[in-house]
C-alpha cells in the first residue's frame, strides 16, 4: 500500500512539473506568434522620454472573418491510413537479409500500427459527431487529400462506419481541413491542426492548434485506461477545446 501511494505521489509530481513547463512553453509560443503574425497592426506612440515606440497590436478582423467563413461552410477531418509507413515496413519484412525473428517483429509492428490507426480514426469520427457543432463536418482518408484539393466533392468522403460512402457530397462552397497530427516533437504531443483548402496551415491568432492537457496528464490517462478509451477521451477533449476557441473568435 505504501508503494502504491508513493507511485501516485510520483505521478502527480511529474504532472505538476510537466504542466508548468508546457504552460511556459505555450506562453512563449503565443507571444512569439503574436509578434510575428501578419495579422497585426503597427502602432506608434510617444514614450515617457518622448521617443517614438513602434508596437504591434493584434487586428481581430481577419480572425473573425475566418471564423465566420468556417461557421458558414465546412470542416473536413482527415482520417489516418499510415500508408507510407506500412508500405515501408512491408517491403522491409520481405527482405532476404533479415532473420525470421526480425520479420515476426516487423509484422507485429505493422499490426500494432493498423490497430492504433483504426482506434484513432473511430475516435475522431465519434468525437466530432458528438462534440462538434460549430460547422458542418466531413471525413476523408488522408490519401485522398490531393483529390479534395483539386476539386473532387463526391466519392471520397467517409461515413460513420469508417467506410467511403459514394453518396456523401461536400455541399459547402468553401472548407477548412483538420488533421490530428504531431504538434510537438519534443514530447510526442498530438493535437488538431487547422489548414485552409490547400493544406496551408492557418496563422495565429486563429485557433490553428488545439491540444488539451499536458503530456503528463495524457500519460496518466493512457496508463489508467484502455487504448480505445484513451484515444476517445484525448481526442474528445481536443475537439471540445477547438470548438470553444472557435466560438470565442465569432
Amino acid at each position: 500500500m505504501k508503494d502504491y501511494f508513493n507511485y501516485i505521489l510520483l505521478v502527480f509530481s511529474f504532472l505538476i512539473i510537466n504542466t508548468s513547463s508546457i504552460i511556459a512553453q505555450d506562453s512563449i509560443k503565443v507571444i512569439d506568434e503574436k509578434h510575428n503574425s501578419e495579422d497585426t497592426i503597427p502602432v506608434s506612440y510617444r514614450s515617457a522620454n518622448d521617443s517614438m515606440v513602434i508596437s504591434r497590436v493584434y487586428n481581430p478582423s481577419t480572425t473573425i472573418s475566418t471564423a465566420h467563413e468556417l461557421r458558414e461552410n465546412a470542416l473536413v477531418v482527415l482520417l489516418r491510413t499510415n500508408g507510407k509507413r506500412l508500405k515501408e515496413l512491408g517491403i522491409l519484412s520481405r527482405s532476404t537479409e533479415i532473420s525470421v525473428k526480425q520479420k515476426a517483429s516487423i509484422l507485429r509492428k505493422m499490426e500494432a500500427i493498423k490497430t492504433e490507426t483504426t482506434l484513432v480514426n473511430f475516435a475522431l469520427i465519434e468525437s466530432f459527431y458528438n462534440s462538434y457543432r460549430f460547422s458542418e463536418v466531413y471525413f476523408i482518408y488522408d490519401n485522398e487529400v490531393e483529390k479534395l484539393k483539386s476539386g473532387t466533392r463526391k466519392g471520397i468522403f467517409v461515413g460513420g462506419n469508417g467506410k467511403v460512402d459514394e453518396t456523401i457530397e461536400l455541399a459547402a462552397d468553401n472548407f477548412m481541413i483538420c488533421n490530428y497530427t504531431l504538434v510537438s516533437a519534443s514530447n510526442d504531443s498530438e493535437g488538431l491542426v487547422i489548414y485552409d483548402a490547400q493544406m496551408n496551415r492557418l496563422k495565429p491568432p486563429f485557433p490553428t492548434v488545439s491540444v488539451s492537457g499536458s503530456t503528463g496528464f495524457n500519460m496518466l490517462l493512457q496508463i489508467l485506461t484502455s487504448d480505445a478509451n484513451y484515444h476517445r477521451k484525448a481526442i474528445t477533449k481536443n475537439v471540445e477545446k477547438l470548438q470553444r476557441n472557435l466560438y470565442l473568435r465569432l
